[in-house]
């Protein structure tokens, strides 16, 4: 069990995002899909790789990387009102309030991370190593909600679930210009003027680490005059997990998961991403990218199902004051665990269509698109003072929130830093923060 627990944290400590970040790109409220050039287009839009302007021809990403984490219930505002004043007891109106925050599918919190060990684009060319991870866990309203009001006479879900993957890969981006003054006539008889068309394509091989994933997750127990009666399933799948016997019963059924001891590279798969980008003759950039575009991976290394069915059967009466029947766990708890020669995991494809402009000391671009199956919209600008840049940007997902980052140096020597905002516009009102970070170097 402890090894388990082991595992699970290693899976904690790092959580995919699809696109590295850096604190520029943070900064412009994730804005950056025309903007990205060098190193950092091998992640956002690969047809950059043709669009160096006066990029340097070398360019290297020392590091980039993104933490993300927050819950979807809480805010700032809601904590300082009800948990800074000591002794402070709440009333039946405060705790619905409290209540009220929770979803009815239940308190999530995650945690993300995006690690790019080295970049580096020569030319039209790029080739990254990155790593990224994540971990989530849902706890059912049921388990908060209790506590406060108490058992009433109803069904309430009670199974949590989790999943946590990390993944390590190796991508090869390439950029090429395919047109030169080309023009595009729109409907209503706009013409769009191009200086330069460029594509590109960028190519991952994905080594998986490891995965624990909760495909379904269903615990009701209902409360009536009759009694208890609970019935249900939870079905995870994982990898480095193996089945052992437990020395201690007699009954060789009995057994403990673990985790192997021997940790090999649990999964392999690949990813492709395409790009297109056509610079206008007034400077203005549009870009089309899809990710993910087969991105799969084939999971085959100590492939465990975990699978328990609850089933009490009929009720449990109470006997005397808020008591239950004795239950035997092995007559009420079917265990059909199995292990698996493999499994496959994928992620849904993602696009962005944008639209962006660098002119002089001021940078500003837009984009549309959608992510994780939901839509998104961001829009950044920034300024550059002397050897200082200052980024502000807006991101919608689900929620509007508020970005900022700062970058100090030049195409030779680069450092970034930026902050956002999850699930809140403000500080007082998010339930989570971004924070990114770069260094570049240019030849």
């Amino acid at each position: 069990m402890k090894r388990l627990l082991v595992l699970l944290l290693c899976l904690m400590i790092a959580a995919p995002s699809l696109y590295a970040q850096s604190g520029t790109s943070v900064g412009l409220g994730e804005a950056f899909t025309t903007l990205a050039r060098g190193s950092e287009a091998i992640f956002w839009n690969p047809a950059n790789l043709a669009l160096r302007d006066k990029y340097p021809r070398l360019s290297v990403s020392v590091f980039s990387m993104k933490l993300n984490f927050g819950q979807n219930s809480f805010d700032r505002n809601f904590y300082d009102t009800y948990f800074t004043t000591k002794n402070k007891v709440l009333s039946d109106a405060d705790v619905d309030k409290l209540l009220s925050k929770i979803p009815n599918d239940g308190l999530k919190a995650d945690m993300r991370s995006d690690i790019s060990l080295m970049a580096i684009a020569i030319g039209n060319l790029g080739i990254s190593l990155q790593t990224y991870s994540y971990f989530d866990v849902t706890l059912p309203k049921a388990m908060i909600e209790i506590p406060f009001k108490g058992l009433e006479q109803k069904t309430y879900d009670f199974a949590p679930s989790g999943n946590a993957e990390a993944v390590s890969n190796v991508t090869v981006a390439y950029g090429k210009t395919i047109m030169r003054d080309k023009s595009l006539t729109l409907p209503l008889g706009k013409t769009l003027k191009f200086a330069q068309i460029a594509a590109g394509m960028s190519f991952s091989y994905n080594l998986g680490l490891g995965i624990v994933k909760t495909e379904t997750a269903h615990l009701y127990t209902t409360l009536s005059d009759d009694g208890v009666v609970g019935h249900g399933s939870i079905i995870s799948r994982g990898v480095h997990l193996v089945r052992t016997p437990d020395p201690t019963p007699t009954d060789p059924n009995n057994y403990k998961i673990e985790t192997a001891d021997k940790f090999e590279i649990a999964g392999k798969g690949f990813g492709i991403n395409l790009a297109a980008s056509g610079k206008l003759d007034n400077g203005y950039i549009m870009s089309f990218v899809i990710k993910n575009l087969f991105d799969r991976i084939t999971w085959d290394k100590n492939v465990l199902e975990i699978n328990r069915v609850l089933d009490t059967g009929t009720p449990k009466f109470f006997i005397g004051t808020n008591q239950l029947e004795d239950m035997d766990e092995d007559s009420i708890i079917t265990d059909n665990d199995q292990e698996l020669s493999s499994f496959k995991t994928s992620r849904p494809v993602d696009y962005r269509f944008a639209i962006g402009k660098k002119a002089g000391r001021f940078l500003y671009a837009t984009e549309i698109g959608r992510e994780d199956e939901q839509f998104v919209y961001m829009f950044g600008a920034g300024i550059r003072l002397l050897f200082l840049d200052f980024y502000g940007g807006y991101r919608y997902k689900t929620t509007h929130n508020l970005n900022f980052g700062f970058g100090i140096g030049w195409s030779r020597l680069y450092f970034d830093l930026g902050l956002g905002t999850r699930g809140g516009a403000t500080p007082k009102s998010n339930k989570g923060i971004i924070i990114a970070s770069s260094l570049r170097l240019g030849l």
